[in-house]
């Protein structure tokens, strides 16, 4: 898919059968297993600007942390730290946002694990959520699995395939372009499924690779910081690296980077304004990092 898709937020996590929502809750719970060493592998393929690269990417659980709330979350290291918990009463994953204030706490529901076949819901920020449910394969691995689909709107484009046992076995990112990831393998309670591709994993304390991070504040007036990582490596092969801000038109709004860099962390200031120097008005916005073959967007919201 190379056309730029911003009009939905899709969340696909495909599963069960009918009588589903009779499972045991231990089973619906093993919808999203977040045991502290449960790894995941993923083939990432990135679609922008008529180009493919396929890359790869980790996620681990790390252990507990405490937030809003006195909560106890999880925390799930990979290109960024999330924090996730699980709602045994209500049965649904709650993610951890700080800087989202239109949900109590920075708490958002992200997926409800006993839901009837077909249905609907709103978060708290009124975001309408579409689901069902089926049963699919898991990622790239020899294995099929009940699984949830969700659907669910905000303005762009989000799959995720949740899979029994597994967790999130595939996901769909479309921005300006599209990024999808095939699980490759994974360690699950200890056991291991499928075949890690090895070499890709830092030192401890180290980026893997390129990394773009969420921007932050997020939503912001009247300035926000964007930060970024490049890794250690041949600069020949990165080319310019170039941190764009585009609108919801894709169209170019300010350049904040463009150049050689050397390895290390980068944070960036985006005022509100264009290339020009003018304010611009406020909504929904990306900003993309591109080096060599490496290119990654995420959305922000400009408040005025």
């Amino acid at each position: 898919m190379k056309k730029m898709v911003e009009r939905f937020l899709i969340i696909v996590l495909l599963g069960s059968t009918p009588g589903f929502s009779q499972t045991p809750v231990d089973s619906l719970l093993n919808f999203f297993p977040l045991q502290t060493g449960n790894r995941w592998q993923y083939r990432v393929i990135h679609e922008i600007d008529f180009t493919i690269d396929t890359s790869y990417t980790m996620f681990s659980v790390l252990g507990d942390t405490v937030l809003s709330g006195g909560r106890v979350y999880r925390i799930l290291n990979g290109h960024w730290d999330r924090y996730f918990r699980i709602d045994t009463t209500a049965l649904e994953v709650q993610v951890f946002y700080p800087w989202d204030t239109s949900c109590p706490d920075s708490e958002r529901t992200m997926f409800q694990l006993a839901i009837p076949d077909t249905g609907h819901f709103s978060d708290c920020a009124g975001f309408p959520v579409w689901y069902y449910k089926g049963y699919q394969p898991v990622g790239l691995l020899p294995y099929d699995a009940n699984a949830h689909v969700y659907t669910w709107y905000d303005g762009l484009t989000h799959v995720y395939k949740l899979s029994e046992g597994f967790g999130v076995s595939f996901w769909e990112v479309s921005e300006l372009g599209s990024a999808r990831g095939e699980l490759v393998a994974a360690i699950i309670d200890s056991v291991q499924y499928g075949q890690f591709i090895v070499g890709i994993e830092p030192p401890p304390g180290t980026a893997a690779g390129f990394e773009l991070y969420q921007n932050y504040p997020n939503p912001f007036n009247p300035s926000t910081k964007v930060r970024f990582q490049i890794p250690r490596g041949d600069r020949s092969e990165f080319g310019l690296i170039e941190l764009t801000i585009y609108n919801a038109l894709g169209e170019v709004v300010k350049t904040l980077a463009s150049g050689k860099m050397n390895p290390g962390s980068y944070v960036y200031t985006w005022d509100g304004t264009d290339n020009s120097g003018k304010p611009v008005a406020g909504g929904v916005y990306f900003y993309r990092l591109r080096a060599g073959k490496y290119s990654a967007v995420r959305k922000m919201l400009l408040l005025h």
